[in-house]
């Protein structure tokens, strides 16, 4: 996989998943993470979601630790799992707080599901400071960082590009 040789010799990596083929990626990086110490934030699906499809693919995820930045949006989060932490959807702030606290967690891999997702509530000009922030704060760390973006949004695609340290497409 190309996503192995790109995290090889860098630390953060943008990774372009075609739409159709998103539900494959997350199960395949999530199985392939799986023996790892992950922090895996999710702005895509819902903690109980991920975690009960990844259960149902066979993936271990007692080592995954979740930031869900989207249960906000239909409810109050039920969970109380203490492997799940909630933010507010679109508050970059709160959630570039907890991504400063989980990096001192010493996590093999962040996976961040999705920028794309970011453009649901945020301009691009805050999203790219976003992206920088946490691409800083990821390299004052051991911890290696998978960002996930869908091919189809080439401006912040672009601009995001030049803040990693590769990009890589899914499948190829």
């Amino acid at each position: 996989m190309i996503l192995d040789t790109a995290l090889q010799g860098n630390q953060v990596v943008l990774l372009f998943i075609p739409s159709e083929k998103y539900n494959e990626a997350t199960i395949d990086v999530a199985k392939k993470f799986s023996s790892k110490k992950v922090c895996y934030i999710t702005l895509n699906k819902t903690y109980e979601h991920l975690s009960q499809t990844f259960t149902s693919k066979n993936i271990n995820i007692k080592n995954f630790f979740f930031i869900d930045a989207i249960s906000k949006i239909f409810k109050e989060p039920a969970t109380t799992d203490p492997r799940c932490q909630a933010v507010t959807p679109g508050n970059l702030t709160e959630l570039a707080l907890v991504i400063s606290e989980a990096l001192t967690m010493n996590f093999d891999y962040i996976i961040f599901d999705s920028l794309t997702n970011l453009l649901v509530y945020q301009k691009h000009s805050d999203i790219l400071k976003f992206i920088m922030d946490l691409c800083s704060k990821v390299k004052t760390s051991k911890t290696k960082c998978v960002l996930y973006t869908m091919q189809e949004h080439q401006e912040i695609i672009q601009r995001a590009c030049v803040m990693v340290d590769s990009c890589v497409n899914w499948g190829k």
